[in-house]
């Protein structure tokens, strides 16, 4: 039985089980957390993404193209 030693290492390097997602399309996503800050206070917020470079880019959209929508009460999964 071969071992493969860098897959082993990125196994305990990497991410726990609960932030990782797989698309419908069979590609892994990750769970990444941005900050904000507001008045006086730092607030954080979590996104998924494919890469660092996809969760920078996701966050250069939220910038230009975030709005309100409402206030959430329920959620129907």
């Amino acid at each position: 039985m071969i071992i493969d030693l860098n897959a082993e290492r990125d196994k305990r390097n990497g991410p726990d089980q609960q932030h990782i997602i797989t698309d419908q399309f069979g590609n892994r996503m990750f769970e990444y957390l941005c900050d904000y800050r507001m008045n006086d206070s730092t607030w954080s917020m979590r996104i998924w993404a494919y890469s660092q470079d996809d969760a920078e880019a996701r966050i250069e959209a939220i910038r230009g193209s975030l709005g309100y929508l409402g206030q959430l009460h329920s959620v129907v999964s």
